[in-house]
């Protein structure tokens, strides 16, 4: 596997410009880009100019961080001044995700927003049914553009989607080559709170278009409960050994969303993140 730096990691201590220099020094292959820290860069830069640092860095991009569904989208229900304002977002992830190089988009299931531990309040078929025709949909607009989209399974409470076999239903759904898995040891675990990953043995490799590799402390589901490979309460040999059966060998990004960590100067905290990733990859076999 390639190892990637996905820059949520360094969210609260660092800019675009800073994760690919220093994430480019520190041997990381592949960098995921925040649409967050996209726009603050563009503030004072051209789009060309992303392209031309991760081209003088020599750190290729992967996946755009992240498209966030809703449930009601491209159905009946749908609001229409919110489906406008969702596929403006949408071409523009698009457009940057073409011109960057990065090709890939993450894609976030419905969730419920009032809260991490809430339950989503709808059934196993209809969160499905609804999340592969938002799938189809989307094929359909990434299509021209050539940009894969990479359909995230997340097992808190507040998601719709929270099974490797629930996202392959709605990759099957869109009937479309550009649309994929992405597989994060953190988001499978919260779905029992357990290092059960038997699921990710069953899948062909084409169908998994990115990896995202975390520990967590015990603190039950949160957002701030991943932590930097080396310790945690997951058992991250079951979830490369698994990987591994299906012949993946492509990006292992590592994807915290630790404040902690954003304690530290990026100077400190990337070459951590790189170091701690590589030996867990490296002690599974993975590299």
């Amino acid at each position: 596997m390639k190892l990637g730096f996905n820059e949520a990691t360094s969210m609260g201590c660092s800019d675009l410009e800073t994760d690919v220099r220093l994430g480019a020094e520190a041997g990381f292959d592949y960098i995921e880009l925040r649409f967050d820290k996209i726009r603050e860069y563009l503030k004072t830069h051209r789009v060309e100019q992303i392209r031309e640092l991760l081209d003088e860095c020599g750190i290729r991009p992967h996946a755009l961080n992240a498209i966030y569904t809703y449930a009601e989208l491209f159905g009946e229900r749908d609001d229409p001044a919110r489906r406008a304002g969702f596929e403006k977002e949408f071409l523009e992830a698009l457009q940057l995700a073409k011109e960057t190089g990065a090709g890939h988009i993450i894609v976030v299931p419905p969730m419920n927003p009032a809260g991490f531990t809430v339950p989503y309040g709808k059934n196993r078929e209809d969160s499905v049914r609804d999340f592969s025709r938002i799938a189809r949909e989307l094929a359909k607009r990434a299509a021209p553009f050539g940009v894969r989209l990479c359909l995230e399974p997340v097992g808190a409470p507040k998601s719709s989607i929270r099974t490797v076999q629930d996202a392959l239903e709605a990759v099957r759904a869109a009937e479309s080559p550009l649309v994929g898995l992405t597989l994060d040891a953190y988001n499978l675990y919260m779905w029992q709170m357990d290092s059960c990953y038997g699921e990710i043995g069953q899948l062909e490799k084409e169908q998994i278009f990115a990896v995202h590799i975390n520990n967590a402390d015990d603190t039950g589901p949160s957002l701030e409960a991943r932590k930097l490979c080396g310790s945690g309460v997951i058992d991250l040999g079951a979830f490369l050994g698994e990987i591994r059966k299906t012949g993946y060998d492509g990006m292992a990004s590592v994807e915290v969303f630790c404040p902690e960590y954003w304690k530290m100067t990026p100077q400190e905290l990337i070459p951590l993140a790189y170091r701690t990733t590589r030996a867990e990859l490296e002690r599974h076999g993975c590299l």
